[in-house]
C-alpha cells in the first residue's frame, strides 16, 4: 500500500474515496492516503456493542482503536464515513443506541444505518438460525426498511422509529447547543402509541420531518454542528453539517 500510494500520487494525481476498517490503517498509511489525494474514507463500524461484535457479527477491533483512527483522520483533514447496522438478532435498544453514542463521539462526515439481514451461507445466518430468531414467514430481501428477525411488536415499532430518525439520537449525544432540542424530539417520537404509529406512520413522519427541518435550519443559521438528512432519496444517510458544508451527493455510497 505504501508503494501504491506513492505511485498514485506521482502518476494519477486524482482525488479518491476508499473503503476500509480501522484495523487496516495506521497513522503512517493515513498520512500517505491524504498526500495521495484521498478525500473520504468509508469505515465499516457496524456495531459498537461488545456482545454483538463478539457473539453475533464477530468484528475484531477495539473501541480505543476506532476512536484513535477517527481522531487521526480529523487531525490531518481526512473526511470519514461510518457504516452501521442495527437490529441484529437479540440486540437490545440500549445496544443500538450505544452505536449512535459512539458515532456522536467519532463525528464522521457521514453515517449510514442499515438493518441486520441474514444471508444464507453466512455465519451470521447460522447464528441467528440457531438462536431461533429468523422469521421464516418474511420472504423479502430488504436491509433498509424491514427486519427479518423476530422482535416483539413493541420492539419492532421502536426499531422502525429508530431507523427512520436515527440522526436524532446522534444529535442528542453531540453534547452541544442542539442536543436538548433533539432529545425532546426523541421523547416526542417514543411517546407516539404503537397503534397510531402503525396506522398513520407516513403522516406522522412528514410532520416530524417538517419539525426537524425547522430545528435544523435554526442551527444551520447559528453554525452549530449537527447531523442532517439532506437527500430525500437517501433517508438512510445522515451528513454532518459544518461551516464548510456537507458531503456532496456524488460522494455517497450508491448502494
Amino acid at each position: 500500500m505504501r508503494r501504491f500510494f506513492l505511485r498514485y500520487k506521482e502518476k494519477v494525481q486524482l482525488p479518491f474515496v476508499c473503503l476500509t476498517t480501522v484495523n487496516d490503517v495506521n497513522d503512517e498509511l493515513l498520512y500517505l492516503m491524504k498526500e495521495a489525494g484521498c478525500d473520504l474514507i468509508r469505515f465499516g463500524i457496524e456495531s459498537t456493542s461488545e456482545r454483538i461484535c463478539k457473539n453475533i457479527i464477530r468484528r475484531r477491533f477495539s473501541q480505543e482503536k476506532m476512536v484513535s483512527i477517527f481522531k487521526m483522520c480529523h487531525n490531518i483533514g481526512l473526511r470519514t464515513f461510518s457504516y452501521n447496522i442495527v437490529a441484529h438478532p437479540s440486540e437490545t435498544r440500549e445496544e443500538m443506541i450505544s452505536t449512535m453514542i459512539w458515532n456522536a463521539q467519532l463525528q464522521p462526515s457521514g453515517i449510514r444505518v442499515s438493518l441486520g439481514y441474514p444471508y444464507k451461507g453466512t455465519d451470521y445466518f447460522e447464528i441467528a438460525e440457531n438462536m431461533g430468531l429468523i422469521d421464516e414467514e418474511l420472504s423479502f430481501h430488504n436491509y433498509s426498511s424491514y427486519s427479518k428477525f423476530k422482535f416483539s411488536l413493541v420492539d419492532k415499532c421502536w426499531i422502525d422509529k429508530f431507523r427512520i430518525f436515527f440522526w436524532w439520537w446522534l444529535n442528542s449525544y453531540l453534547n452541544n447547543e442542539c442536543s436538548e432540542d433533539y432529545s425532546r424530539l426523541i421523547d416526542k417520537l417514543e411517546n407516539i402509541p404503537m397503534h397510531r404509529w402503525n396506522n398513520k406512520r407516513d403522516k406522522i413522519c412528514l410532520d416530524l420531518l417538517n419539525l426537524d427541518s425547522e430545528i435544523s435550519q435554526k442551527y444551520i443559521n447559528e453554525d452549530v454542528l449537527h447531523y442532517v438528512v439532506p437527500y430525500g432519496d437517501r433517508p438512510d444517510i445522515a451528513l454532518l453539517y459544518e461551516k464548510k458544508g456537507i458531503l456532496k451527493k456524488e460522494m455517497l455510497d450508491e448502494h
